[in-house]
């Protein structure tokens, strides 16, 4: 029940004026009865308890004629008895990530979170707003809808094979009704509500009239799923065209898995091999050789709950050594991870004429025109940094090495390239722009600042590399990293590969400089010349790269492993979702009631003044029916009876 004019309910306060007086007004004198008086007295006595009772029925009735006046004025309105409600902004945040296709019961998750949400929207009026947040696809724009636009967009969400932040959908719902100015505004969220979508989710401040957040919890449990969670090819190293290769995969299970399952490998749509591994556990499958080119495929194990994450694909090209010069003019531990790389057979070094030149210092006398590839890296002498600036400015790179009085080291973004992962770079060199060619950035610091980057000039493609590959200047020549690295430049990036050898479904796909068209995992052609670019979001397979007809490149997308755990979140961790203002729901009931908390009714005052009426006539009664002769009994006893004298 509300109240239009809640203000008039101070006014019942006026009833406690009576009950004061009441206790106020005892008398508060001693009586001394006299023996010839006491008979009287008794009688007297017991009238009066009568009196009293009546007395005090009718001061209740009275204090509670004056209230049923107050609320009466205070016109409430019957809220439970009704479902209708003022215009109200409702943003619906549905999960449609990947882990929402999870089947449990012959029914997908998403089936479920949909027809709670068709609930939500069948209790809207015409006067109400209504966004869809979708939690799989932060990039669809959410527009204010009908309720009846809002049910035929509901039935157009499905399950993506992308991830996407809950919490970050939650608080751009609420963004979208505080800005809606309606009278109300409220946010459902709809999801699965996995632990992996909850993990360090932040509290939110009580402000105040801030939109309450309805969060939908389901009962019932998640299923199974066993998902191939990783995937790597040879060691991060390629394999050349006569060597066979180990494909070193691991399983990951949510929920209980108590037997071995099968695991295939696929290569060039033929399988290659398979084992029996244990989930949790890590498990090789060998095989090759292969021909020089590229070669794609995935590894596999039976469908489950959860058919999204049942597959990994990979892309890798298995090319002849890469001759390379620069042996002797990078430093040691670059020179370290050359020889490495020769002795395995996957560079050929050479003092000239090598497709892929490396040069830092001492550059002056080079003339990189001839060289399909060219890896240029600072010095670690800055006295010999206008050299290589020089250089750069006769190719027209549109880059210069710069120096930086910025201490320490700085992490390096999350970049997909080999060898990358966990770097750290300092040591006061910094890329800067001077014009020309424009580039494109491959990885950078966690400031911001550029640390690889690509350019392509007439005639060559340039590398450059943000600072000497040196433990002075960066961590990166003690890790594991270094060598991998090193063949990404020489192998992949040299040979124009795709940037990363996988990168995560739902990212924007970047083709390599000098590619005209497209092959998706479907098969289907994009011309890049004619559509302007590759196009949408990647979803989980591989992508080719053509120049032409030929293939140049190809890099595999697969889905977020963080999706392929359904185990539920902690209480703890969704009530801290819904916020201070919010309600986690387990029952349709109590989804019925809690949405659309703020409601109108019916008024109610003509019902209480009709209770007020019959209750002024029942005082009416109350107040007549007082005996005769007993309005002052006492009288009789102070003055005597007949025959008796008055008191002496």
């Amino acid at each position: 029940m509300t109240f239009l004019s809640p203000l008039l309910l101070l006014a019942a306060s006026a009833v406690a004026v009576p009950v004061l007086l009441h206790f106020l007004q005892r008398s508060r004198g001693r009586t001394v009865s006299f023996p010839a008086v006491r008979y009287l007295q008794r009688t007297a006595q017991a009238h009066a308890r009568s009196i009293r009772s009546r007395q005090k029925l009718l001061l209740f009735l009275r204090i509670l004629l004056l209230t049923l006046i107050t609320l009466a004025a205070a016109r409430p309105l019957l809220t439970a008895l009704s479902s209708t409600h003022p215009p109200t902004a409702l943003a619906i945040v549905v999960d449609n990530t990947m882990s929402s296709g999870a089947v449990q019961g012959g029914v997908r998750a998403l089936d479920r979170l949909k027809d709670v949400a068709r609930e939500s929207v069948a209790r809207a009026g015409a006067e109400d707003r209504i966004w869809l947040v979708r939690v799989g696809e932060p990039w669809v724009p959410a527009r204010p809808l009908s309720p009846e636009r809002a049910l035929r967009d509901l039935e157009e969400i499905e399950p993506t094979p992308f991830g996407g932040s809950l919490e970050d959908a939650a608080e751009r719902a609420l963004d979208l009704v505080r800005a809606a100015e309606l009278e109300a505004a409220e946010v459902h969220v709809l999801s699965d509500l996995r632990r992996t979508a909850l993990e360090g989710v932040e509290p939110r401040e009580s402000t105040g009239g801030e939109p309450p957040v309805l969060v939908w919890r389901d009962t019932l449990a998640p299923p199974p799923n066993l998902s191939v969670a990783s995937l790597e090819v040879g060691g991060g190293l390629p394999p050349l065209p006569d060597e066979r290769t180990d494909y070193v995969f691991s399983l990951s299970a949510s929920g209980p898995w108590d037997h071995s399952v099968p695991v295939r490998l696929f290569a060039e749509d033929r399988l290659r091999g398979r084992v029996e591994a244990e989930p949790g556990a890590i498990g090789a499958i060998a095989a090759g050789p292969f021909q020089a080119g590229w070669v794609t495929g995935s590894v596999e194990v039976d469908p489950d709950a959860l058919r999204a994450d049942d597959r990994r694909y990979f892309a890798f090209r298995v090319r002849p050594p890469v001759r390379t010069t620069g042996l002797g003019v990078a430093g040691p531990f670059m020179d370290e991870a050359l020889r490495v790389l020769e002795e395995s057979g996957r560079v050929l070094l050479v003092g000239s004429g090598g497709e892929v030149a490396i040069r830092t210092g001492g550059v002056s006398s080079l003339n990189p025109g001839g060289q399909a590839a060219l890896i240029l890296l600072p010095p670690g002498d800055r006295t010999l940094l206008p050299g290589i600036n020089r250089l750069m400015d006769d190719l027209d790179l549109g880059w210069r090495y710069d120096l930086t009085d910025a201490g320490g080291q700085l992490p390096l973004s999350d970049s997909r390239i080999p060898g990358l992962s966990g770097v750290e770079v300092g040591g006061g060199y910094r890329l800067v722009p001077s014009g020309g060619s424009v580039g494109r950035v491959m990885a950078s610091t966690s400031d911001g600042a550029p640390w690889l980057i690509e350019v392509s000039v007439p005639g060559m493609r340039a590398l450059l590399v943000g600072a000497p590959l040196d433990p002075s200047f960066t961590t990166l020549p003690l890790r594991a990293g270094m060598v991998p690295f090193v063949d990404w430049m020489l192998t992949r990036w040299a040979g124009g590969s795709a940037p990363a050898d996988e990168i995560a479904a739902g990212e924007l796909l970047i083709a390599p400089a000098g590619v005209t068209a497209v092959l998706d995992p479907g098969g289907s052609r994009i011309d890049l010349q004619r559509d302007g670019g590759p196009g949408g979001r990647a979803v989980p397979g591989v992508y080719r790269f053509l120049a032409g007809d030929s293939v140049v490149a190809a890099v595999a997308s697969n889905p977020p492993p963080g999706e392929s755990d359904l185990r539920p979140a902690t209480d703890d961790a969704v009530s801290t979702l819904a916020g201070p203002e919010g309600m986690v729901v387990s029952s349709r009931e109590g989804w019925t009631e809690a949405s659309f908390r703020i409601r109108t009714g019916p008024e109610a005052g003509w019902v209480i003044l009709l209770l007020a009426a019959l209750l002024l006539g029942l005082e009416s009664v109350v107040a007549a029916s007082a005996p005769s002769g007993s309005a002052d009994p006492s009288r009789r006893t102070a003055g005597g009876g007949p025959g008796q004298g008055g008191a002496a």
